[in-house]
């Protein structure tokens, strides 16, 4: 377990220190813990997993035929706004992480698609404030319940790691 966490330390460092600055700093607004792990389980992800929306020669191409089509004036433009277009999306990490931990939080979670719905609708309406979501970001002990399924699973995402087994992770958590 050492061996393997200090071998992953340097990569899982951003990620621990979202979480555990949560766990031991806790803000008194739900929604700011909330964000931050949101953010580590993005990140967590994004450092474990090296998948792309598409193979890198497709997104390569598909990169070219659309600023190919593009007036030159806004190429630039254009260019940077697609710099992270190969990027999973937020529902795509989670909905990933939710089947590698199917065995854990299936029991406690009953609808995943709702509850991975609900965490990126949340986020989504945090973030960018977008008032078509108003409606369903959460509050209170729903908004409670997110956060503590993010934290299990960051748990279970570090328990992983350091090279736990399926069944001492369930014990675990």
């Amino acid at each position: 377990c050492f061996r393997n966490w200090f071998a992953k330390a340097g990569w899982l460092d951003p990620v621990c220190a979202l979480y555990f600055g949560t766990l031991y700093n806790p803000s008194k607004y739900l929604d700011l813990n909330f964000l931050t792990l949101v953010q580590a389980v993005e990140a967590y992800h994004r450092r474990a997993s090296d998948e792309t929306d598409k193979p890198a020669d497709q997104h390569e191409a598909r990169m070219k035929a659309i600023i190919d089509t593009a007036p030159p004036a806004h190429c630039d433009w254009l260019k940077e706004k697609l710099q992270y277009s190969n990027e999973l999306s937020l529902r795509r990490r989670l909905k990933i992480l939710f089947a590698q931990f199917s065995y854990l939080l299936d029991d406690a979670i009953p609808d995943r698609k709702a509850m991975i719905g609900a965490i990126c609708d949340n986020r989504n309406y945090l973030t960018h404030y977008n008032a078509s979501l108003r409606g369903r970001s959460a509050t209170g002990a729903r908004l409670l319940l997110m956060v503590e399924v993010l934290k299990l699973l960051l748990q279970a995402c570090f328990l992983r790691e350091l090279g736990f087994s399926e069944i001492r992770i369930k014990e675990f958590l």
